[in-house]
């Protein structure tokens, strides 16, 4: 009796104990470190970009069929302290295909939540002249024979009347300069041969709906 009278309030304690007393900070030590935020994007490529994409928008894991969220927002399911995405990373998300990342060890973990901080960071306002832009998109740089904005353009590529699904500068000039790196899911450009071998090239993967293409 004497040994279940402690017991439960002991129990108690424990699961109401914040994290730190068990070790587990519940402040991120590498916040606003510039250095972290290097190191944290090699683990996001290397851990995270196969399903969240290598800008976070989640894209690449919805070629697989996955749900993925969008990290770019800086708005979390999992709350919104950076104790509850170290909560989520460290042990995962029971039912859905997050794995727990502990084996990164706690300082790793807290670098990769100071580089997903980075991506929702608010980016310096721009320089340019528009007009000379919309030339150049329209004209020399043809991205119209593959890109619609408004009712202008095509559909072979994404949709870029609201940016796409890059929001932000840094991303879209990754896109632009290296378009293969990270591509849209259901955009790929493949080439089409039919059963009498004729070859087709150039077709959007999200157009070919046909089994006996």
């Amino acid at each position: 009796m004497a040994f279940t009278h402690w017991l439960k309030p002991a129990l108690l304690m424990l699961a109401l104990a914040p994290a730190a007393c068990f070790g587990q900070a519940l402040t991120n030590p590498f916040a606003g470190n510039a250095q972290a935020v290097a190191d944290g994007a090699k683990l996001f490529a290397q851990s995270c970009a196969p399903c969240h994409g290598r800008d976070g928008s989640g894209g690449q894991g919805q070629a697989e069929g996955m749900r993925p969220p969008d990290l770019t927002r800086g708005v979390f399911k999992a709350g919104r302290q950076d104790s509850d995405l170290f909560r989520v990373i460290s042990q995962g998300v029971r039912g859905t295909e997050m794995p727990s990342f502990s084996s990164l060890g706690n300082d790793q973990i807290w670098r990769l939540i100071t580089f997903v901080h980075s991506l929702s960071a608010v980016a310096p306002a721009l320089t340019g002249d528009p007009a000379a832009g919309e030339a150049l998109f329209w004209g020399k740089g043809n991205c119209g024979s593959c890109h619609q904005i408004g009712f202008k353009g095509t559909r072979l590529g994404p949709d870029l009347t609201r940016g796409g699904r890059r929001s932000n500068a840094k991303s879209l000039k990754e896109s632009i300069v290296d378009p293969n790196a990270d591509i849209t899911p259901g955009f790929a450009i493949i080439t089409v041969e039919t059963r009498d071998h004729q070859k087709y090239p150039g077709w959007n993967a999200g157009w070919i709906t046909s089994p006996h293409a």
